[in-house]
């Protein structure tokens, strides 16, 4: 999903919640800080404190993003819930282990998340933890089907248009994208 929706559509619907505009604009501020917190790593403070900052998001061509371990902090909690193959927590869906990681819309799991970001709705962090539920719930729908690790179940062939024609748009876009964005190398 794009700023527009983890933002702009998050914002409105805090709105229509009954938030007040700077409640609402927090929630949608964390809802869209979700894919944009690339830096992680400690910050140490002056008086001996420190605090570990954990990335929800990679850039799309980073190196990270195929690093196993990477998927486990970063994809699979924030981006590509599992949805325990449609089944409540503590069951466990029949068939490998990857197919309790294929994300899927408005879950159990996804819908336990939800209520227990609810029930802790009183603490001083309530606002920004329910931005980050509410990008991870929405991101069901947006990465269903999908699962947040590097797998061939995540292939996809024949990328049809709406009329079921092959999508030369996004082939020219994806062209476009690798010769002019990945690859600004120069010459000498």
């Amino acid at each position: 999903m794009q700023i527009d929706f983890h933002h702009g559509v998050t914002y409105v619907v805090s709105r229509l919640a009954g938030f007040d505009h700077a409640e609402a604009e927090t929630i949608a501020y964390c809802a869209q800080y979700v894919d944009d917190a690339t830096n992680g790593g400690v910050i140490k403070f002056d008086n001996g404190w420190s605090f570990s900052r954990i990335s929800s998001a990679h850039r799309l061509l980073d190196y990270r993003n195929f690093q196993e371990l990477a998927n486990h902090y970063v994809w699979i909690p924030f981006h590509f819930l599992p949805g325990n193959g449609g089944l409540p927590a503590g069951q466990s869906p029949i068939g490998p282990l990857t197919h309790k990681l294929i994300c899927a819309p408005n879950s159990y799991v996804a819908q336990d998340m939800v209520r227990e970001c609810i029930a802790q709705r009183h603490e001083a962090y309530a606002l920004h933890r329910l931005g980050i539920t509410m990008h991870v719930y929405a991101d069901t729908w947006a990465h269903q089907g999908f699962m947040g690790t590097n797998d061939k179940f995540n292939s996809a062939s024949k990328l049809l248009d709406a009329n079921g024609n092959p999508d030369r748009h996004l082939m020219d876009r994806l062209k476009s994208f690798f010769i002019g964005e990945a690859l600004p190398l120069g010459h000498g």
